[in-house]
């Protein structure tokens, strides 16, 4: 009958306008409206995200090389809010065909968050992405797990890499650091609007993995860091790591100027035939600065520059650290088991790698170790030879020691620095350290992706973060155990920001108390939790004993040791 069939069309028109009225909807209740203008983001089951929104003024054109600042231009429209920015112009490390990604103009952040209820004061958590200042960016973290267990704000930020975000000739020219930088405006941002997603401006916690975590120490020693937060956690990187301090920044500017025929006569002419070069040319560049592979990782970083109301480090952070030149907030820093296997990981596959480690390990190590700037050249095959018989004996390299290999790894890279900077914290801050040894291994850590075939035992560089972060750079679904590690990491993190004394999986997380013993919280399993003490971890008496310029100054022996084999 011709009413039935005129009802149904009335009913399917119907429900098809709920329909289209509820998506409406959905994107009303996901309207922000910054100073600059009015944003529209996405409503998820779990959370409001609002991504791609720019922070500071594209650093393009005369900008290259220089400290950008905060976004000012202004909109009447509604923008969108739904898609990702840019990442950094970047030379990717991980193994795909083509590892140059990105743009210059990449200033972008994303805000995720429980509510947009400019009365909740949620905690913030301010997320720097690791990549050695090489590569990276904020759309590989995806927080939904997270989201599952807190009701929190989560920030996540592109900032420059490689030599367009960290390129120093040492003076006034390009003093460097641009990178960090950018970092400053993006928590100038957090500080303005963070409300408007219903976050609490004075709760701030800087978090990051790997460069990221030295990124979050960094600003503990950056008086343009001072106010824009309130406690931090470092995850396997801190400042004292041995990539995050730039030997020979000018040298190695000069050298890509000389590359691309520009004079080197007057740094200022140097500079401004370096802005006429196309970005993707200048960043390719960056492997005339690795000889084998991507090694050293971090041929750009940081650097010191001359006291000014412009310069973000003004000291090395172990001369600020022992002066107690540092923020006094909280700050926690954790490493894992095994953290060299970042990059061990990419030198197994295929096995030639290994091979032509074992045989030119006298030649490469200065690079892989990343000390061939902080040795001096006649040493450095004898401190090569050292470490090799250290950690080897009389084993050649091969994938039956490939853990020995790893330790050799962790220690220089990463071990060493954290445990010393733990303990320094403890003598010349006044505010509480925390501790954090993580030995769960991910079912598929970032060292599956460079050496998939193998079965690593131990917990890798990254691997918590690969469990919190849904991230195309794993592909397997969450265990069940896992899954219980987002939720009581997920509650730690929170109960850091929020109370006084921070609490994992009902264990109470005890601050470092003596420098002899260190407390630190050991987490096995997420049903496996125990607080104990160390003097250290790694081997640092050993990595002292050697003439490496940023060991020497303050941890050289008593008595000279003569280098000998």
């Amino acid at each position: 009958m011709k009413w039935k069939s005129d009802l149904v069309i009335f009913l399917l028109v119907l429900i098809g306008s709920f329909s289209v009225r509820a998506t409406e909807n959905d994107q009303e209740d996901a309207l922000v409206n910054l100073p600059n203008g009015p944003l529209r983001g996405e409503k998820t089951p779990k959370f409001f995200s609002f991504k791609g929104i720019p922070y500071a003024e594209a650093p393009i054109g005369e900008r290259r090389f220089e400290p950008t600042e905060l976004y000012r231009e202004k909109w009447s429209e509604v923008r969108n809010a739904t898609e990702f920015g840019e990442s950094c112009m970047q030379l990717v490390h991980i193994p795909i065909d083509d590892n140059l990604r990105g743009a210059e103009d990449c200033l972008f952040l994303n805000v995720y968050t429980s509510s947009l209820d400019e009365t909740k004061n949620l905690p913030v958590f301010f997320y720097i992405h690791g990549g050695a200042f090489m590569f990276g960016g904020s759309v590989y973290y995806n927080p939904e797990r997270i989201f599952d267990h807190q009701e929190l704000v989560l920030v996540t930020i592109n900032y420059r890499v490689g030599p367009l975000g960290f390129l120093s000739t040492e003076n006034e020219v390009v003093p460097g650091n641009m990178g960090l930088k950018d970092q400053v405006l993006a928590l100038q941002w957090v500080k303005k609007n963070i409300h408007l997603f219903g976050g609490d401006a004075d709760s701030v916690t800087i978090t990051g993995l790997s460069a990221g975590g030295a990124s979050t120490h960094l600003h503990y020693f950056s008086s343009l860091s001072s106010g824009l937060f309130h406690r931090g956690h470092s995850m396997s990187g801190c400042a004292l790591n041995p990539w995050v301090m730039m030997e020979n920044g000018k040298k190695k500017a000069t050298k890509l100027a000389t590359h691309f025929s520009c004079s080197t006569d007057d740094p200022k002419q140097m500079i401004a035939c370096l802005k006429t070069k196309p970005a993707e040319e200048i960043v390719k560049a960056s492997k005339l600065f690795m000889p084998w592979l991507y090694n050293p990782f971090s041929p750009f970083g940081v650097v010191v520059e001359k006291p000014g109301p412009k310069a973000f480090l003004t000291a090395h952070p172990e001369d600020l650290l022992r002066a107690g030149k540092v923020a006094q907030v909280p700050w926690i820093v954790s490493l894992t088991d095994a953290e060299g296997l970042y990059p061990v990981a990419d030198f197994v596959h295929p096995a030639s790698k290994l091979e032509e480690l074992k045989n030119k390990w006298t030649e490469l190590a200065p690079a892989v170790l990343d000390y061939a700037g902080s040795v001096s050249p006649k040493d450095q095959k004898t401190v090569a030879e050292i470490v090799r018989k250290f950690y080897m004996k009389d084993e050649e390299i091969s994938e039956k020691n490939l853990d020995k290999l790893v330790d050799m790894f962790s220690d220089r890279l990463f071990v060493v620095g954290i445990s010393l900077s733990a303990r320094l914290h403890f003598e010349f801050a006044k505010a509480p350290v925390y501790l954090v040894y993580y030995t769960y291994p991910a079912l598929e850590g970032i060292q599956h992706v460079y050496a998939p075939q193998y079965n690593f035992k131990r917990a890798g560089h990254g691997d918590e973060n690969l469990v919190l972060f849904k991230t195309s750079l794993r592909k397997l679904p969450l265990t069940e155990k896992e899954k219980e590690m987002v939720k009581v990491y997920t509650n730690f993190l929170v109960s850091y920001a929020t109370k006084d004394t921070p609490k994992f999986a009902g264990i109470t997380v005890k601050p470092i108390t003596s420098k002899h013993k260190m407390s630190f919280l050991h987490i096995k399993k997420p049903d496996s939790v125990s607080m104990s003490e160390t003097v250290g971890f790694g081997n640092e008496e050993f990595w002292y004993s050697l003439p490496i310029a940023e060991y020497t100054k303050w941890n050289a022996p008593k008595k000279p040791q003569k280098i000998e084999l």
